[in-house]
């Protein structure tokens, strides 16, 4: 099977992958992560406000799906969810995605752009994008004059508490006092602010691969055998697989 972009009344579309077919194909980058089921490239615009994200989705009605952006889903919280859905591609080759939503991020440099609430560019793989200045200023600027609630704050001691189970009991007692607590935090701050580190960390990061087992999420370099590629998303009241 052979997809080609949908064609809309924008005439910047151009198709960048017709030559290529996946079931010819002899590169095995090509032929990795082939799926069944169709996914979804598409640009929401807000009726409102006109902010645009551009996103993707294996949902079977991506214009029902509202989009996973940090940026956007706080502008859809304050706003609603009154947004008109356009589908860029529709493809069961992840490989046609990615190229195409990087044609698209960079057409419309969809991350400096304000009218675009995207804060990385749309690799449509699943994988982590080094954060730019523009990125963070973007993520600041929805921030900003932004309060916790009682349940918010609620969340994040909840989270902590998940992530300390996997202490050794040595290392609680020792950071249940107060003093060794406030101690490891600016050790860690201290190694954050490393000159380098964050661009160290953010090249290391932007190499791993979001895949699941049907239950949880992992970040890895190589997605192992019996594991799915892409991250598990709560759509409603169905968990979803979301490339």
């Amino acid at each position: 099977m052979q997809d080609t972009p949908i064609t809309y009344k924008r005439q910047d579309l151009i198709n960048i992958s017709a030559s290529r077919d996946v079931s010819t194909s002899t590169d095995s980058n090509d032929l990795q992560g082939i799926i069944s089921m169709p996914i979804y490239l598409y640009v929401k615009t807000h009726n409102q406000t006109g902010l645009k994200y551009l996103g993707k989705t294996i949902s079977s009605d991506p214009h029902l799906y509202q989009g996973s952006g940090t940026v956007w889903k706080r502008h859809i919280k304050k706003h609603g969810y009154d947004v008109t859905t356009e589908i860029l591609l529709e493809t069961t080759d992840p490989n046609k995605l990615k190229e195409i939503g990087i044609y698209y991020s960079n057409l419309w440099n969809i991350v400096e752009s304000k009218e675009f609430a995207n804060i990385v560019p749309e690799m449509g793989d699943g994988g982590a994008m080094p954060w730019t200045v523009e990125s963070r200023q973007k993520l600041s600027r929805t921030n900003k004059g932004k309060k916790h609630t009682e349940e918010s704050k609620k969340k994040y001691k909840e989270a902590q508490q998940k992530q300390a189970q996997h202490l050794s009991k040595k290392t609680k007692e020792y950071l249940s006092i107060p003093e060794n607590y406030k101690k490891r935090c600016k050790q860690l701050s201290a190694i954050w602010n490393t000159p380098g580190h964050k661009e160290k960390m953010s090249k290391k990061m932007s190499s791993l691969k979001w895949c699941n087992d049907g239950v949880r999420n992992y970040r890895k370099s190589v997605i192992p055998d019996g594991m799915t590629a892409g991250k598990l998303h709560q759509h409603g009241s169905h968990i979803i697989n979301k490339l």
